[in-house]
């Protein structure tokens, strides 16, 4: 019969004089239920008028998910002078996610593929891989693409997420990324509240997202708290190894620079920290460093101050919403976002003022 006011799960249990618990297991189809507990349920949910069809739905389709077998590729979009990025901590992290959530799942098979700086168009890709994407029941896209060859990814499924290049672009698409540019903010905040009045922020080429919006929420804050003229950043010509010394030795030899500097990425922060003890600056008696991730353990055990992206977490988070974009066809018009937040991890490379500096091995002996 209609139900007169809304029927919950629990006036269910009370009706069928059974668990929450196990009504539960009962609307989602679960095959260890005793068949007769799943009818007492059911007479029960016929009864009261309850709307058991949401739940029953999506146990359905669940159950049609577990007949079938996807395909689910994952694209690597390297930077020009980044070679393999599973060699990277971070993104090996991200795809140990995907994989961890899909082997669970037990139906879907990924595929990994590295995207060529080469190709500018859809039309350069290899036809065999073409074929491939066009199969697809989804693609993870990892990296940023340019928007156009993003969008042309979408013909081939609407089933695409992009994991942590979104957020500066805006595209209608779904995605998984960092709250980046709050996170910026904070790393700024953090400097300023240590009694820092000059923040530096070494950035990466403008075409990392993440790496921009970090920069972006560094200088807003930075400018709020001190003025337009406490802020400075010297831009990279890649990521690479070479040109991130080269920039960091150019800044560190001028008369006068920050005694504070946030990196965007963790590789960078032990270039940094280098280059400065050859400039006889220790960290952080006289320089105070600030990033994104943590730096491979160092054989001094040196950790540094960073905020902690959730790589893996961001790869689950992804392959989740994927798993729902297959059990549930999309219908709507706008893109679902996941932001996480980064969380602050404390270390030994920020000072804080009015700190005793530590002596140097000569110093003490």
């Amino acid at each position: 019969m209609p139900a007169k006011q809304a029927v919950t799960i629990s006036d269910v249990a009370r009706q069928a004089g059974l668990s929450v618990a196990t009504v539960s297991r009962a609307l989602n189809r679960s095959p260890k239920l005793d068949p007769q507990t799943a009818k007492r349920v059911f007479e029960a949910v016929e009864q009261l008028g309850y709307n058991a069809a949401p739940i029953t739905g999506r146990a359905t389709a669940r159950s049609r998910m577990r007949e079938k077998c996807y395909t689910v590729e994952v694209i690597l979009s390297p930077q020009p002078e980044q070679k393999d990025l599973l060699q990277l901590n971070f993104f090996s992290n991200v795809y140990t996610g995907i994989q961890s959530f899909f082997l669970q799942a037990g139906n879907i098979t990924t595929g990994l593929v590295t995207w060529d700086c080469s190709w500018r168009e859809i039309s350069d890709l290899p036809p065999a891989l073409t074929e491939r994407l066009k199969r697809a029941d989804a693609i993870m896209l990892a990296g940023d693409l340019a928007v156009e060859l993003t969008l042309a990814l979408r013909e081939f499924t609407p089933n695409l997420i992009a994991i942590f290049s979104n957020e500066m672009n805006s595209l209608p698409i779904d995605s998984v990324t960092n709250n980046n540019f709050m996170a910026g903010m904070e790393a700024a905040r953090l400097l300023i509240d240590n009694g820092f009045t000059e923040i530096g922020f070494l950035a990466s080429p403008d075409r990392i997202s993440s790496h921009e919006l970090r920069l972006n929420g560094a200088m807003i804050q930075t400018i709020r708290s001190l003025g337009y003229d406490h802020f400075h950043f010297r831009r990279a010509k890649s990521t690479d190894d070479a040109d991130i010394r080269e920039a960091a030795e150019a800044w560190l030899s001028e008369p006068v620079h920050p005694s504070a500097f946030i990196l965007p990425y963790a590789r960078a922060a032990n270039l940094l920290r280098e280059i400065a003890a050859a400039h006889g600056l220790r960290c952080p008696d006289e320089i105070s460093i600030l990033c994104f991730d943590q730096p491979k353990m160092l054989p001094d055990h040196f950790l540094f101050t960073h905020w902690n992206t959730h790589p893996r977490k961001l790869g689950i988070k992804a392959a989740q919403r994927i798993v729902q974009r297959l059990l549930t066809p999309y219908t709507e018009d706008s893109a679902h976002c996941i932001m996480l937040p980064c969380e602050l991890v404390p270390g030994d490379s920020v000072r804080r003022f009015g700190s005793v500096p530590s002596s140097s091995p000569e110093e003490t002996t």
